[in-house]
Order: C-alpha cells, then structure tokens, then sequence
C-alpha cells in the first residue's frame, strides 16, 4: 500500500508548480526549517531568530537558537538544541512553537514566551512529524505523523498543546488551513493508484469549536457536520513529482485539489493497463459547487485578486503556465521553451515570477496577470528556492549563488556583490532591513537595501 507523505514536504528543493520558497515574517502557515540555515523573525516583537553550530563541530546534530534585534549587539542564547534534529519554528498566537526530534524518532513541542522566552508547555511524541500548518487565526496547529500507517494528521491547539487526530476511514490524507479563520480543508483517498480509487472532499469550520471536541458522525468514522463533503470516483493524489498541496484563494473563496484520475486503458486484458491523468477540483468554499480543469497539475497558486488559478501542463517537450479564470474556468497559456518551471505570484502589482528548474533553461520570465504581457529578464538563471519578498518595493531578494534583487515591476535583475557570503535571507518589514546570515562567521546581519550597508551585524560568539 502506498504511505502518503501528509501535509507535504518539510522543504521542496527545486519542486515544479507554485514554489514554497518565499521567506516571510512569521512564516505564515508554514514552518520555519532552521536546519537549512533559515532565519525566522517574529514581527510582534521584531526578533530574529537563527540556528548555529559550534565552528569546531560542523557536523554535530543540532545546535544552538539565538535570538538577536537590530537594535542590540548580543544575541540572546533561547535554547541549546544540539543532539536534535529536524528542527523547526512557528508562531502561533500562544507564543513561539519549537519542534524538535531526537534521533530516534521521538519528536517534541515546546511551546516558549515570545517576549521572555519561559517554557509555557511541552510535549514529547513516539513519532515523527512531517510537515506542519497553522490555521488563519493562529490557534491551530495541523502535522502528519509520518511512522504511522496512513500518515494520520493531528491537530493541537496551540495554547494547550492538547491534540487529537483527525478521524477518517481512508489510506490517504491531506489537509489545508483557510487564509483566515480557522477552516480545516481535506481530501481523504481510498484504493490509492488503482482502478478502483476515489476521493473524499471535506471542511469543517473551527471558529467557534474546538476540533478537540467536535463530535464524529454515526459512523465514527469522520468528524460531523462538514460545510461540504464531496465525492470524486477514480480519483487519486497525486505524488508524481508535482503533488496535491491544497490550495486556498487569498481571500478563502476557493480550494483547489490537485489530484489524479485513474483509468484503465485494457478493460479486457487480464491485467489493467492504468493511466494517470493530471486534473484540479475546484471546489467553491460559499456554494460547495465543485468543478474540473482537466491536464492542469499542482501546487497551484492564486492571483492576488483571487480571480485565477494559476497551474501548468506539458506540452510535448515543453510546459505551459496555465491561467486559470475562477468564474467560468476558461484558460489563457504561458508558454516556455522548457519543461518543469517553479513560479511565485507576488505580493503586489500581481505579477507572476516564472523560474526553471533545469539550470541549462532561460532565466526569470515576469507575466503581468492584469495586462496578460509576458516579459523575459535579463541575467542569470536563477531558481526560486530561498527567497524574501520586500513588500512596498516591488522587489524579490533571491538567494542562488549569491544575492539577487529582482524588481519585477521595472524587469531589473540585479547581482548584489557582498564582502561575506548569505545562505539564507528574511525581511524585517517594520524596519525596512533585510537580515542575512554569515555561512563563514557565524552572524546575524542586518542590511539596509536602500543604503546598499550594514546597519548592524550581531556575532555569535560559541
């Protein structure tokens, strides 16, 4: 039986569709991976946070977190982590949330202060955890258990730590948070990949109770009173390369399934010849209408307005970008001279950065989604995996053999020439300072992008 991976992908390294790579202030839904050298900040208090180790021990499970504020020279110590693996952050409205493993799959919550740093909760699990979302209001916390059979999915409430699992009577799960509020989406599969497979599409609406208490159908076998529950025959998920990440319009009126229907090319043989064909289920969260958009995979994306579905699809050799209208679902094409391209709607002036994957493609492709122009940018190549997005600017800062600024409404890309070398980049809004680490002297540097200069850089003394 195929185990699936709920929840998808602690971190996606050169995946196609919409890119999970954009580094943001407080890492809305998604966690924090600090074990790649990303640095989390927490705007309610400004703080910067990162994980370093020792530069006598390189290879050390593990390290130390610190935080550290562009308006101080030392860093604070919050937590020796060093013999812990997989470690992560969010920042749900009860404080700062740390996950942690300790090698022999035993997995840990620790729930701190977010000014003074006291444990408030914590919690240790004989499992592993894969993946994790928050929900709109902060309070909810949604993670796979990945060393169970099926990958089941608990839900913990983040100022109690207390948490249940989410019922169903399936092989598969995957499950979303609504932008706002705390809407749970899911899709349960059964008979995953065979002829006989078929798919379940649920929400269920949090706002006012707890899913610690929600009660279960007759059956038992699914939590009760869904806003919707549809049904798809000869549906699978889809874990061939693009994968079926739950999509959710900015303003929470549409989800989007990426999944993939399963047919039988020899009904006649002795042995079923199946084929797997891409599709979305468009489902509208007011109504519980749902629809189809056949050859179009995921993760999609959302134009800012919410008005389009952005996707992609072969063609021959090459991909298509797929523009996707959310009222009659007619399409409008992007089309590239290469195959597997990763892409990043922007947080204003709605325009859509297409990067390839393949490092022998051309560079960045801007596509204006208001006027339907599509521009090519000169210079490097460059893939959208490590990036921050410099909200009132125009400007994507990008992390690929070094430092990039991209201004998507001028269709400049510009290389930054630094005197160290970043790995990892976040955006401290309130002060306009992108904060950068030192990959050869362990640091916190904050950087002034209209100065072009360092306006503090805080040692790590270990």
């Amino acid at each position: 039986m195929h185990r699936a991976t709920t929840l998808l992908l602690i971190f996606v390294t050169g995946c196609t569709g919409l890119t999970l790579g954009e580094q943001a202030p407080d890492s809305p839904k998604i966690d924090v991976y600090l074990e790649s050298g990303a640095i989390a900040i927490d705007s309610r208090t400004q703080h910067v946070y990162m994980l370093t180790k020792s530069s006598n021990a390189q290879d050390e499970l593990g390290g130390k977190l610190y935080r550290a504020s562009p308006d101080s020279s030392t860093p604070s110590l919050v937590k020796d982590l060093r013999g812990m693996t997989d470690l992560r952050m969010l920042f749900p409205a009860s404080g700062i949330l740390l996950m942690a493993e300790d090698g022999d799959l035993n997995d840990s919550l620790t729930l701190l202060d977010h000014r003074s740093l006291m444990v408030k909760k914590e919690r240790s699990f004989e499992v592993k955890f894969h993946g994790s979302r928050l929900s709109g209001s902060g309070r909810y916390l949604a993670v796979a258990d990945n060393t169970s059979e099926a990958s089941p999915i608990m839900v913990f409430d983040t100022e109690t730590l207390e948490s249940i699992t989410i019922p169903h009577d399936g092989q598969q799960l995957e499950a979303m948070w609504s932008n706002q509020g705390d809407i749970l989406l899911a899709v349960v599969g059964y008979n995953p990949l065979s002829e006989d497979a078929s798919a379940r599409f649920l929400a269920w609406d949090f706002s006012k109770t707890s899913p610690l208490l929600q009660l279960t159908d007759p059956a038992g076998k699914l939590w009760a009173n869904p806003l919707f529950d549809l049904s798809a025959e000869h549906a699978t998920m889809d874990f061939f390369f693009s994968f079926s990440w739950v999509g959710v319009s900015p303003d929470d009126r549409y989800a989007v399934f990426p999944m993939l229907l399963v047919s039988n090319t020899t009904p006649e043989g002795p042995e079923p010849t199946l084929n797997y064909d891409h599709l979305l289920y468009v489902v509208d969260l007011a109504t519980g209408n749902m629809r189809t958009v056949m050859n179009a995979k995921g993760p999609v994306g959302f134009s800012a307005d919410s008005s389009a579905i952005v996707s992609y699809r072969e063609n021959g050799s090459n991909t298509d970008i797929l523009l996707v209208d959310v009222d009659d679902l007619s399409e409008n094409t992007v089309e590239l001279d290469y195959s597997g391209p990763q892409f990043f709607i922007t947080r204003e002036g709605n325009v859509l950065v297409i990067a390839p994957t393949n490092d022998d493609a051309q560079g960045l492709v801007l596509h204006d989604l208001n006027s339907g122009e599509s521009r090519f940018v000169e210079g490097p190549s460059l893939q959208l995996n490590h990036f921050t997005s410099r909200v009132g600017a125009n400007e994507l800062w990008i992390i690929d053999e070094g430092v990039h600024r991209l201004d998507f409404v001028a269709n400049q890309l510009e290389t930054i020439n630094l005197d160290w070398t970043p790995s990892s980049v976040n955006y401290l809004a309130a002060r306009d300072l992108l904060v950068f680490n030192d990959t050869q002297s362990p640091r916190f540097v904050f950087w002034s992008p209209t100065e072009r200069s360092i306006t503090r850089s805080v040692p790590i003394l270990d």
